[in-house]
């Protein structure tokens, strides 16, 4: 609790809690639709919000990134910083929202009721600008170092999308999941805007603005993040892809299962990664040191989460059923052991994104994502489902290698601080 008082810790503690806790309620939620709707509602509704999500995240152009790396060092100005960024990504995610409905017969035929009725494809549209401006009001919260009014803006939204598919089941039918999603991601942006902000950044007042001149030193910079961004997400997306094809269907859904589980563990890193990076982008703060603290929240953390995973990854595996457990635990055991690997090389990019150095960020998130498809690939045949995490585990200790290396006597110097706590 004491360690908490910090606002570094703290930031981090919070953004795990969230994922914890969005964790917690989207399985809640898929349990309570699941009781009142078809599976062919589920498995619709499912698309759809992927889709939106996918798409509004692709719209923000990595603009919640270049918030909270330069709305800390702005005097004057962070309101119209945040309207200018908000403006740019709600044209952003309007115009490939509208793309993909008129185009929904060609690239995705599976969800062509989004072209063919005007109420999901309105609500599509709605849905997909809402996605990408929560992003970046969630990014604005961090620029402030107000990981907790993240929280806040995500118990508002799952707290209010857990009852409104039970309300709508009967007037609504198949469209009440959608709804609900939909209309509780409003309503927590809108409650955001207008209440939250405002206790951050006075005096601000959600407003177009199409000055772009105030953002222009941001852009380059919030792309390069993003494209690096993109690229480190390349595995979750391809990985149970490639194993369908050259598997099979059940391998696929064991893969997926026991990447899901330790996704759960990589969140502990990547949310103290992230607390760094806000904490950096504060010119009063100490990178260095507060890169050290960061790794070493993130071990103290991990370690346990690793055991238990180690140990109680049959357990878990095997709620799902006995093959989940007999195919997929060796492949958990293996991407669990990269938690630490994750841990250091998520440390390295937050200090690229404070430096600003976006050309080697890029770089070497290319290696990461479009490396561990490749050696999947390869490995595929002769591993089987083992190969994409032997890929994933290689790459990630590939990286880590680059980076003790590439900075012998800082790491010197980070070992001797992480024995101290």
């Amino acid at each position: 609790m004491e360690k908490l008082r910090d606002p570094l810790y703290r930031n981090a503690f919070f953004l795990v809690v969230t994922s914890a806790f969005g964790g917690v309620f989207g399985f809640t939620f898929w349990l309570i639709v699941a009781r009142y709707y078809t599976s062919d509602a589920v498995g619709l509704s499912a698309s759809l919000v992927a889709l939106a999500g996918f798409l509004g995240y692709l719209s923000t152009l990595g603009l919640g990134i270049g918030l909270i790396r330069f709305l800390p060092s702005t005097s004057v100005g962070k309101n119209h910083r945040i309207n200018a960024s908000l403006t740019l990504t709600g044209l952003a995610s309007t115009g490939v929202a509208l793309a993909f409905i008129a185009g929904v017969d060609l690239w995705s035929p599976i969800v062509t009721v989004v072209g063919n009725s005007w109420s999901y494809a309105i609500m599509f549209l709605a849905f997909t600008v809402g996605f990408a401006l929560m992003a970046l009001v969630d990014s604005s919260f961090l620029a402030a170092r107000k990981a907790s009014y993240v929280l806040h803006r995500s118990l508002i939204y799952n707290g209010l999308r857990l009852p409104i598919p039970i309300l709508v089941a009967t007037s609504l039918g198949a469209l009440g999941i959608f709804f609900s999603f939909g209309v509780a991601l409003l309503l927590a942006l809108l409650v955001s805007l207008l209440f939250l902000m405002p206790r951050l950044y006075p005096g601000f007042v959600a407003m177009p603005s199409l000055q772009l001149s105030g953002i222009r030193d941001m852009i380059s910079y919030s792309i390069g993040n993003h494209a690096a961004n993109l690229l480190g997400r390349v595995p979750s997306g391809i990985l149970p892809l490639l194993v369908l094809h050259q598997l099979s269907a059940s391998s696929s859904a064991h893969f997926y299962i026991a990447w899901i589980m330790a996704s759960f563990l990589f969140v502990v890193p990547r949310a103290s990664a992230q607390s760094l990076f806000i904490e950096g982008s504060h010119p009063e703060t100490h990178l260095a040191g507060d890169a050290v603290r960061s790794l070493r929240f993130s071990l103290l953390l991990l370690v346990p989460g690793v055991l238990f995973l180690l140990f109680a990854g049959p357990f878990l595996l095997g709620l799902f059923g006995e093959e989940y457990s007999t195919e997929g635990l060796a492949l958990l055991r293996i991407l669990v052991l990269s938690a630490f690997f994750v841990a250091i090389n998520s440390t390295f990019f937050s200090i690229l994104r404070v430096n600003k150095r976006v050309g080697e960020l890029t770089l070497l998130s290319s290696v990461v994502g479009v490396g561990t498809v490749a050696a999947s690939y390869l490995l595929l045949d002769g591993f089987g489902m083992m190969g994409p995490g032997i890929a994933f585990l290689s790459i990630q200790a590939a990286i880590s290698g680059y980076v003790l290396l590439r900075n012998l006597g800082a790491s010197k110097r980070v070992a001797k601080g992480l024995m101290r706590f």
